[in-house]
């Protein structure tokens, strides 16, 4: 079995972006964004109040490849935030290839819509017992 590798670069670049957006600097958060990510980015930072986050919290992260999965909960006054990011490296420095709004939701699979067939599947089965 192979150890755990490390990365510090990386852990490195995930708090200095989390801590970014909580300080409400978002020019500096933007830094780490690769050309393509700044959509989902723009959306979940637009959702926050400059002064609202009290503090984050890393969740997880995992190794998918070359590619890395980052998961970061936003503590707010309200309901807490949450943000999946996936970080490769370009040109030796992290950056963030794609960003996902969980806030709210169970899954990234939640607002998938379930199709007609399987709803009406589920409800045969349901009444069925």
């Amino acid at each position: 079995m192979k150890g755990h590798a490390e990365f510090p670069d990386l852990e490195k670049a995930i708090d200095t972006h989390a801590g970014a957006i909580a300080a409400g600097d978002m020019s500096a958060a933007r830094m780490f964004l690769s050309g393509n990510a700044n959509d989902s980015h723009d959306q979940f930072v637009s959702k926050i109040a400059k002064g609202t986050i009290k503090e984050f919290v890393k969740l997880g992260r995992a190794r998918i490849g070359k590619q890395h999965m980052s998961k970061i909960r936003f503590l707010t006054d309200r309901e807490p935030l949450l943000m999946v990011n996936r970080w490769r490296q370009e040109n030796g420095a992290w950056r963030i290839a794609d960003s996902e709004d969980l806030s709210g939701k169970r899954s990234s699979w939640s607002d998938l819509e379930i199709p007609a067939a399987l709803r009406s599947a589920n409800s045969a089965a349901r009444g069925a017992s």
